[in-house]
């Protein structure tokens, strides 16, 4: 399924809360043209990016996922944070717990691409940061005026393979860096 883009010149810049909900109506679209073994697999994938984005919920979260998940995580993913390998419940918690505890409309997504199976989710798109949350390394958003409003976007893609409705895991890629035309200045 290949979304557009989302046209980010109306949302709030020290917000990414903006993108994600206008990415979750083309979700929500998608879900309703699918009728098959896939439509549980997008409904599922809605309600974990719902209770890690937009509406934080440690139990909503965690049970979208199998009893031992397993996260891998490459690319850009260290310098937002985010470890290389998450293996078991305890350390998606903890993961988890350190996400909700960061500010409230940090990250994003805008989604451009869903391919789904019967098994496996994946997503193409880009994470959405406010460049005013942007982490302080200065090689990773190279040529950012950090002192202006507007977002800068990381190319990922994330796989989620599935056991029946549970989500396994997550497989990250990222970009090591913000490209030159993944900054979007709103002032």
């Amino acid at each position: 399924m290949e979304l557009a883009p989302i046209d980010l010149s109306g949302v709030d810049p020290r917000t990414a809360k903006g993108a994600t909900t206008a990415m979750l109506a083309r979700v929500d679209a998608a879900i309703a043209t699918v009728n098959d073994d896939r439509r549980p697999l997008l409904e599922v994938y809605r309600e974990h990016t719902v209770s890690e984005l937009l509406e934080p919920d440690m139990d909503r979260v965690l049970a979208t996922l199998v009893e031992h998940p397993h996260y891998e995580a490459y690319g850009g993913a260290r310098v937002l944070g985010v470890p290389p390998v998450l293996d078991g419940m305890d350390e998606v918690r903890r993961f988890y717990e350190a996400i909700f505890a960061a500010p409230p409309d940090t990250r994003g997504l805008d989604i451009r691409a869903l391919v789904v199976d019967s098994d496996t989710l994946c997503m193409q798109g880009r994470v959405v940061i406010p460049i005013s949350s942007l982490p302080a390394a200065p090689d990773f958003a190279p040529g950012v005026d950090r002192e202006r409003l507007g977002f800068a976007l990381l190319h990922a893609c994330v796989v989620f393979p599935f056991d029946g409705t549970r989500i396994v895991g997550e497989v990250q890629y990222y970009d090591d860096q913000i490209r030159p035309d993944g900054v979007v200045y709103v002032d």
